[in-house]
């Protein structure tokens, strides 16, 4: 299963179409069983997410070690408070290693300090406290620029049916050349891409929404299984980030990932969109405003 769940939903009220706010501890629960039943095996946190990682510490141990975790630092800058923030990070999710350790702040790379940082990555690495490194970026610009400095594990990457950035810049391609896995997040663009009607703030691109729509319904797919049928047209993907807010969430994306395995091929390129007040979630304005 390329499917690993997203655990932002258990720290935080979060998403466009989260209307019941943050994850009850018991749901958590339960969603983590579920995971483990449909092959699920990657997590994905950050410091960053609420409480989510103090909750999945208080989950995680009769899971035993069915769960590869990858969590990301919040803002550090200095060799101090990255040892300080991760070492806070193991004790909140009652873990002796992580098998992934990502900057949430990657341009912390390209600064004046950015070899400290990433040598003290490697030397946890070498500890064996985590098993592999690297960054969430935002831009193939971006991405470039580190990985052409470091010699980094993992990325974690937007990467949805509009936001093609990373595919057709050929950045997917150059950091599986590399040996880098790849984690794409924003499959969903926050359940925008499940929802046939859109907040008022999201009206300059109806066109775009319209084309959505028609190519689901020319392939007679649901708009969730267009979004995940994307993700089949992806290998280079090692494992594709999905939140949720309940187990019935959950197992409807699940069957929808399936469904959409082995249709046809779809052709996604007139679905591209490189208006970052579209793509990319932080510019959107909070919920109020969007309404």
């Amino acid at each position: 299963m390329k499917l690993a769940l997203g655990c932002v939903q258990f720290g935080l009220d979060y998403g466009v179409t989260n209307s019941s706010g943050q994850v009850p501890l018991e749901e958590a629960r339960r969603i983590l069983c579920y995971a483990t039943q449909v092959g699920i095996d990657t997590l994905d946190t950050a410091a960053m997410y609420g409480n989510s990682e103090q909750v999945l510490g208080s989950l995680l141990k009769p899971f035993n070690s069915e769960f590869n975790i990858v969590t990301k630092l919040g803002h550090v800058t200095t060799k101090t408070e990255l040892v300080k923030s991760f070492n806070n990070s193991l004790s909140l999710l009652n873990q002796s290693q992580v098998s992934g350790l990502m900057l949430h702040r990657p341009e912390v790379l390209l600064s004046k300090e950015g070899s400290v940082i990433a040598s003290t990555l490697a030397a946890l690495k070498a500890e064996g406290k985590i098993s592999h490194w690297g960054v969430s970026v935002y831009d193939p610009i971006q991405t470039k620029t580190i990985t052409e400095r470091y010699k980094i594990d993992l990325v974690q990457l937007p990467l949805n049916v509009f936001d093609q950035r990373f595919a057709s810049s050929g950045m997917l391609k150059q950091l599986n050349e590399q040996g880098v896995r790849i984690h794409a997040r924003s499959i969903l663009l926050q359940g925008l891409l499940c929802q046939s009607q859109w907040p008022s703030y999201f009206s300059p691109w109806q066109a775009q929404r319209l084309a959505y729509q028609k190519l689901a319904k020319q392939h007679q797919l649901t708009l969730l299984q267009l979004a995940l049928s994307f993700c089949h047209s992806q290998p280079l993907v090692e494992r594709f980030v999905l939140g949720c807010q309940s187990v019935a969430q959950l197992s409807e994306i699940v069957m929808a990932y399936k469904k959409s395995q082995g249709q046809e091929v779809i052709n996604f390129a007139e679905l591209a969109n490189t208006d970052i007040k579209l793509i990319i979630p932080s510019n959107w304005p909070t919920n109020k405003q969007r309404a």
